[in-house]
């Protein structure tokens, strides 16, 4: 076992790897004419946006919410692409569940394209502008890699996914506990790649294929081990039936699966769906857009306990004010809560942003008196009338079993009903309906703005 662990090829195959400083593809790209091919990076005030589309036409996108390291907080999505009448169709086979509110199969226009960037579609007005990115962080890879699929449905349906797109190269996978992914390519002309897990210790030489016997010789990059394998074909599946280490055999190899080929990319049938016109567009950014009130309309629950009786007159949960702009899809926000004489006040900052990539809004919120931020997601579940639902990404930082529901329904002239539920582990905790409703004023937008700002930013410096 010991030398097992300090043969790199061995280790990776049987005793587990990690993502880090994991084979990434080189940045691709053509003076000549540009190509799409390669990782891109869109960056919002809700985080960054990474889209990677391959030459066997898989695609994968991951929007990430915070840049520290080892928080994976984010949103994916993977399926295929391709180009149709100048169009980018991205229909989407897999992703955060909530995406399964936005249509799969949808097209994009495609502008200003260059070597180095694009933008995607029309909306937000400008467009969403995408850069060529090179090596990405550990924590975002893992995503845009393709490993991850051996954690999703595509395992019970057999479907295997190659972790290098090697379109001109026979492949062979196989998989071990799920996890332990091992990928043989060969190439053209005889030349070998073999990658296990990230590919960190990859594995090159030749091939040669004599009746249903194919021979495999080379050597690992980083430790230098001369590897020999024989494989034996049975009904389209390669087994192993020798594996030598310098010399040595090593029958424990032996045990891994059969390699498969895996499959092409398919299109599905689904409908194709063009996304929101600019109209409906600009006109539900400029009803969201100013400075509101939250009316309370019912209470139902209040920390945990049903709310027996109503205020006798209107209370005012919130004073917001927020700057919403469709050319950009940004809007930042500032709110004010008004919390009872008893509690801690409390005021929130807000950054949104819709994402034509994912078709939802993305959005960071930092509570004043609380350490933490708070990511979410908002679906739009109706055009008419506008109807928004608000989700909490996945891996949020809140405490374990709870859930939280938030809903926003245009009423037109600025106007809106929402509803906002907060469950731990499924019992109502908090639960109330109000009318977010325009406030009539002299004053500049700015200056209240300004107002709201400072406000939270003395309750974070206390």
């Amino acid at each position: 076992m010991r030398i097992l662990i300090q043969l790199a090829f061995i280790a990776s195959l049987f005793m587990g790897s990690t993502i880090a400083n994991a084979w990434q593809p080189p940045i691709q790209g053509s003076s000549e004419a540009p190509s799409l091919l390669g990782i891109w990076r869109h960056d919002s005030p809700a985080g960054k946006t990474y889209l990677r589309l391959r030459s066997d036409q898989w695609y994968f996108a991951y929007h990430h919410f915070s840049d520290s390291p080892g928080k994976v907080y984010g949103v994916e999505s993977f399926g295929s692409w391709k180009l149709e009448n100048g169009q980018l169709v991205l229909d989407q086979l897999k992703g955060w569940k909530k995406l399964s509110l936005v249509p799969s199969k949808r097209s994009f226009t495609l502008s200003d394209v260059t070597s180095d960037s694009f933008t995607l579609g029309e909306i937000p007005l400008n467009g969403q502008r995408f850069v060529r990115t090179g090596r990405v962080h550990d924590d975002v890879w893992r995503y845009l890699s393709g490993s991850r699929i051996s954690e999703s449905p595509y395992y019970e349906e057999s479907d295997i996914l190659p972790i290098v797109p090697i379109v001109n190269a026979e492949t062979l996978v196989s998989i071990r506990n799920r996890w332990q992914r091992i990928h043989l390519y060969l190439l053209p002309e005889g030349e070998f790649l073999g990658l296990a897990n990230g590919g960190n210790n990859p594995l090159k030489g030749t091939w040669q294929k004599s009746g249903d016997i194919l021979n495999i010789k080379g050597e690992t990059k980083s430790s230098g081990f001369a590897i020999v394998m024989e494989l034996i074909k049975t009904k389209d599946k390669y087994k192993l039936v020798k594996y030598e280490v310098n010399g040595k055999q090593y029958s424990r190899a032996l045990e891994i699966p059969e390699f498969v080929n895996p499959p092409s990319v398919t299109h599905t049938d689904n409908e194709l769906s063009k996304g929101f016109s600019t109209e409906f567009f600009e006109k539900m950014f400029a009803g969201i857009h100013g400075h509101k009130q939250v009316m309370l309309d019912e209470a139902l629950y209040d920390y945990g306990k049903p709310v027996e009786t109503q205020p006798e007159q209107p209370l005012v949960l919130a004073e917001m004010v927020v700057k919403a702009d469709a050319t950009t899809g940004v809007m930042q926000s500032y709110s004010k809560l008004h919390t009872k004489p008893n509690r801690v006040p409390q005021a929130l900052q807000t950054s949104t942003h819709f994402n034509n990539l994912f078709g939802v809004f993305f959005s960071q919120q930092t509570p004043s008196s609380y350490g933490r931020v708070l990511y979410s997601a908002g679906v739009i579940n109706k055009q008419d009338p506008l109807t928004i639902q608000w989700h909490l990404a996945e891996a949020t930082p809140i405490k374990g079993g709870r859930k939280i529901f938030d809903m926003w329904i245009d009423a037109g002239d600025g106007r809106a009903r929402k509803s906002y539920q907060i469950e731990d582990d499924g019992k109502p905790r908090e639960w109330y309906t109000a009318n977010v409703v325009p406030v009539e004023s002299d004053r500049p937008l700015e200056a209240v703005w300004e107002e709201l700002e400072s406000y939270f930013k003395e309750l974070q410096s206390r």
